[in-house]
């Protein structure tokens, strides 16, 4: 996939569409190809390379995480659709990634976005790559790349499927993550205030 570090009102429509033809199209074009061939052999098992952003807002991201939101939408939905095939999804859901989109990010990213995001290491692709092996023999739905991630899929859960696993999970720890969250979501509105009243946008 691919993403654009702006503010929402600086983005142009041409790149907004860019983005969801590539974030979400470009997962049901492919889904689409391969579906057919997975009926005929009776089984087969997709997994979505969305982000920890499928699952939260984030400032800066007001374009990309809506898509990765849609892809794990898309991926709830099918799951049930296709289960008389024995076809099965999961949502790799990992956090920044190492990767030279990533460089290239940091290099554009608004100052608020930056600030909310220091002293956060990246993943390794490597790293990544190894929690969605790893879940082909032990199935769950979503796929956590760290500690940040197992804790946002975990408070995520909504409606969609679960292993026993992330259902035992679900069930015991979101309560107390949903108290963290509401205390990160009010750092995340006081940075961006303190950033756009430095820039005297407000």
């Amino acid at each position: 996939g691919i993403t654009n570090l702006e503010r929402f009102m600086e983005t142009s429509t041409k790149k907004i569409s860019q983005i969801i033809d590539i974030n979400y199209m470009g997962c049901i074009s492919c889904t689409r190809a391969v579906v057919p061939f997975m009926k005929q052999q009776k089984r087969g098992r997709i997994v979505y390379v969305a982000s920890i952003l499928g699952l939260m807002g984030f400032p800066g991201y007001a374009y990309y995480a809506p898509t990765k939101f849609a892809v794990r939408g898309l991926a709830e939905c099918l799951e049930t659709e296709l289960s008389p095939w024995n076809i099965h999804f999961s949502v790799s859901c990992p956090a920044n990634v190492e990767t030279p989109m990533f460089a290239e990010e940091e290099k554009v990213k608004p100052p608020e976005t930056k600030t909310l995001e220091q002293g956060k290491a990246p993943a390794s692709p490597d790293s990544v790559a190894n929690e969605i092996i790893k879940s082909f023999s032990s199935w769950r739905f979503l796929i956590p790349s760290n500690l940040d991630s197992y804790l946002v899929t975990t408070v995520s859960a909504g409606f969609g499927p679960a292993s026993f696993f992330e259902l035992v999970s679900q069930f015991l720890l979101s309560p107390l993550i949903r108290l963290v969250t509401m205390v990160e979501l009010k750092k995340y509105r006081k940075t961006v205030k303190q950033q756009y009243q430095k820039e005297k946008i407000i």
